[in-house]
């Protein structure tokens, strides 16, 4: 038995001085959840962690400081405040991140996100009757990846993503779009690796700072709508406008 584990053991490191590849760890999540969304980034083009947040309707953006990171040995513990109602409570979301070791371009895994009422009361938490805390999570699904971030760089796309049809009755002659806000936006290169993204605003906007080259802009949706067509793109040493229609599916 030693003798086996010592031939796999060789063999291991024979592979692995013949490839010349080690793993990376990750430094963008993207999860998707029943109504959930979430993408997280480690550092973005600005030097700051990023998290946006997505159930149901509603959506949160969190930036630098806004984030908190705990290593425990379940991982990484990546928390935000999603509300705080003075004197009475606040609510907090805790996703947890194992530790990846990323060999090819992303890697799948699943997750648990937790969601903490936090009761108080205005005499402070030592008043409060019962739990302090109340928990509910949720499966998670998604993939890591390592993201290449150019902070610097004076070529960038940018454009306006939008959506149609609009909600309501549709008008006779007349076409309707809105914006696709707070969507992920992300530069594939040849090989299909993300080597940039962005978030969009509430008007749809992006602008994602990357080296000159041919691109395909991707929208990563959760579900199968809104459905966004993939538009290849040529970067000079400028900015490169895109305007990116996708279909909200709404009839």
């Amino acid at each position: 038995m030693k003798g086996i584990m010592r031939c796999v053991f060789g063999l291991s490191l024979v592979a692995f001085f013949a490839t010349g590849e080690a793993a990376e760890s990750p430094n963008f999540y993207e999860l998707w959840g029943k109504h959930v969304r979430l993408s997280y980034s480690t550092r973005s083009l600005s030097g700051v962690p990023m998290l946006h947040y997505q159930n149901g309707k509603r959506s949160w953006d969190f930036k630098g400081d806004e984030i908190r990171v705990a290593s425990s040995e379940l991982g990484e513990e990546v928390s935000v405040t999603l509300q705080v109602v003075p004197d009475l409570q606040s609510v907090t979301l805790t996703v947890l991140i194992p530790g990846i070791n990323l060999v090819d371009s992303a890697a799948p895994f699943g997750t648990e996100a937790i969601t903490t009422l936090h009761r108080t009361s205005i005499g402070g938490p030592a008043l409060v009757k019962g739990p302090l805390q109340q928990y509910s999570s949720q499966t998670l699904h998604g993939q890591a990846r390592r993201v290449a971030f150019f902070g610097d760089e004076a070529s960038s796309v940018k454009g306006v993503a939008t959506q149609s049809p609009c909600p309501g009755p549709e008008v006779p002659g007349q076409s309707c779009s809105f914006p696709l806000a707070s969507a992920t936006v992300q530069l594939l290169d040849g090989n299909g690796k993300v080597v940039a993204w962005g978030l969009t605003d509430a008007l749809g906007a992006f602008n994602i700072p990357v080296k000159p080259g041919q691109y395909l802009v991707h929208v990563a949706v959760a579900g199968a709508l809104p459905r966004c067509a993939d538009t290849p793109v040529v970067v000079a040493k400028a900015s490169q406008y895109v305007a990116v229609s996708c279909d909200s599916g709404l009839r």
